[in-house]
């Protein structure tokens, strides 16, 4: 008699606790589950807005195969993009098919920024070397768009 007591005494206790063991179990794994999907989002936040496909590697080639010195590129693309500077570059590279398209396409905002900065700072000596780099890409842009002018109105 007393083993079927003892029997049903835990019997009682496993009832009494059993459900909520269940429910902190439970709550516990939402709890991590969730914890997860936020450690994950944060995660790909910081993967696509300075992840390598987030146009700042490709800012820093364009600014390498133009041997215009990294600081400076990001001075005058930052003051000179309307915009994001970063979202231009991502849609550069994936419309540009060479580092040379891109580079003549930022010609004409590079320029721009470096008519804000001259302006609103006065000559400024560490933008010397850019400035024929510049010239040049806004000459080619000039180019590629007198030509794309006229392909329209040949067609």
């Amino acid at each position: 008699m007393r083993a079927n007591q003892n029997h049903r005494v835990s019997e009682n206790v496993l009832l009494c606790i059993g459900p909520n063991i269940f429910e902190t179990v439970f709550v516990s794994y939402l709890v991590l589950i969730g914890n997860a999907v936020i450690w994950v989002a944060i995660v790909a936040f910081f993967w696509i807005n300075y992840g390598p496909r987030s146009g700042r590697s490709f800012g820093n080639e364009i600014a390498s195969y133009n041997k215009i010195q990294r600081k400076v590129f990001w001075y005058l693309l930052d003051n000179g993009a309307k915009g994001s500077s970063l979202a231009l570059l991502k849609k550069l590279q994936r419309s540009s098919e060479t580092i040379q398209e891109a580079s003549v396409a930022l010609g004409p905002t590079l320029q721009r920024g470096l008519e804000r900065l001259e302006a609103r700072f006065g000559h400024q000596d560490m933008y010397e070397p850019a400035k024929p780099i510049i010239s040049r890409l806004v000459a080619l842009s000039d180019e590629a768009q007198t030509q794309k002018v006229g392909e329209q109105s040949n067609a």
